[in-house]
C-alpha cells in the first residue's frame, strides 16, 4: 500500500508559521487514518492522540526510553523530550519516589 500525503513544498519549507504546522498535521492524520482503515485498526486511539496534540498546540512531549531508579528506589531519572516542528528540547528529570519533580537538568 502506498500512501501519499501531498503536502506542498512551500508549507514544509516554512514551519515557523503555525498555520503551516496545522496543515502538515492535518495531511498526516488523513494519511494515518487511511493506513488504519486499510489494516482495520481502531481509529479511536489515533484520533484521541491527534486531539491531544492539537490541544497542546501541536507541541509533543514525553519521556523518552526507560526510567531508571536509584539503588534504594527513592529517586528516579528519566530522559524527557519536548518537540515542536521548529525545535526540540531534551533534558534529564530527577524525580522523588512519589514522582514529584526533584530537579530538571539542563537541556
Amino acid at each position: 500500500m502506498n500512501i501519499k500525503c501531498n503536502i506542498e513544498k512551500e508549507i514544509l519549507n516554512d514551519l515557523t508559521k503555525k498555520e503551516n504546522i496545522v496543515e502538515v498535521y492535518k495531511h498526516l492524520i488523513k494519511c494515518l487514518e487511511a493506513l488504519w482503515t486499510k489494516n482495520q485498526w481502531n481509529l479511536f486511539d489515533l484520533k484521541k492522540n491527534y486531539q491531544e496534540i492539537e490541544k497542546e498546540d501541536f507541541r509533543v512531549s514525553g519521556v523518552y526510553g526507560k526510567t531508571f531508579s536509584s539503588p534504594d528506589r527513592n529517586h528516579k531519572a528519566q530522559f524527557y523530550c519536548e518537540m515542536y516542528p521548529t525545535w526540540t528540547d531534551y533534558y534529564l528529570e530527577f524525580l522523588n519516589k512519589d514522582n514529584s519533580l526533584k530537579h530538571k537538568g539542563v537541556s
